[in-house]
């Protein structure tokens, strides 16, 4: 496979793929919520949702504005359903648990009772890896894995504890739920449309669980609650017939990698609303 593809990743190298890596950290458009979803007006409730990519909805097709926020993302669609208080959309491309702590909490208040929060990719360097997947060899690619997993098991949780600590200061009544990622890839069903070999497949995947391990334990240790999306992604990975998560795109590289509104309603909404409860 990699002789076969070496031309491709060549060409998207030089087509810009570097853009990939500034901004990373296609379903049908659902317009309505899943039914699990939907409740009654939180009229009680003030949410504000922070965190990177994954939660400004980069990826739906319906993102604006540098931080590429979109209303399609789940927080949006989980205040369209429930009607809080208040709402504030303080998610952004590229953030990172520093950048967040320095830059966003400040949409945090006393009076704040719900926090939700994705973030974690970009401090492990998601962006860097995915392209050296593409692009890179099969050695360079598990080198970078190894590399991003490493920053999980040391820097990331320290990262993740003073994230928590300054949300809980900012905000000490709240409810605050973090989210983890999706397995990007159906390992038992390996295909070629992101260009990855399956064994670089098999360890990517095996990062996501590493990460969204490392998030859960820090959850716990600051009495947050965590909304796993790994089970609600099976079955609609990259190269799934019914995927939720965008592949290589060619045409919209800032898009690859990320979930589709389809990812957003159906993978992240749900999750999310379990563990707000």
């Amino acid at each position: 496979m990699r002789a076969r593809i070496t031309g491709i990743r060549l060409a998207i190298a030089g087509a810009g793929l570097l853009t990939l890596a500034a901004t990373l950290a296609t379903a049908a458009p659902a317009s309505a919520a899943p039914a699990s979803a939907r409740g009654a007006a939180a009229t009680g409730v003030r949410y504000v949702a922070l965190g990177d990519s994954y939660a400004s909805g980069l990826g739906t097709g319906t993102e604006r504005g540098n931080c590429d926020r979109s209303p399609a993302a789940y927080g949006p669609q989980w205040a369209r359903a429930h009607q809080p208080a208040s709402f504030t959309f303080a998610a952004c491309s590229g953030a990172t648990a520093r950048g967040i702590r320095t830059h966003r909490l400040s949409a945090l208040s006393p009076s704040t009772t719900l926090v939700s929060l994705t973030v974690g990719g970009n401090d492990v360097g998601f962006s860097d890896v995915i392209q050296t997947c593409i692009i890179g060899s099969t050695h360079d690619c598990l080198q970078a894995i190894r590399g991003a997993e490493h920053a999980m098991i040391t820097s990331l949780p320290r990262g993740l504890d003073r994230l928590l600590a300054a949300i809980r200061r900012h905000a000490p009544s709240a409810r605050i739920v973090l989210t983890g990622y999706p397995l990007l890839f159906d390992t038992a069903r390996p295909g070629s449309c992101a260009e990855m070999s399956h064994r670089e497949q098999i360890q990517l995947n095996r990062g996501a669980s590493l990460l969204d391990d490392t998030i859960r334990s820090a959850a716990g240790r600051h009495g947050a609650a965590f909304a796993d999306v790994r089970a609600a992604f099976r079955g609609h990975a990259i190269c799934d017939g019914a995927a939720w998560l965008h592949g290589l795109d060619f045409f919209s590289l800032n898009d690859s990698f990320h979930p589709t509104i389809a990812g957003q309603t159906r993978g992240y909404l749900p999750a999310f609303t379990a563990a707000a409860r």
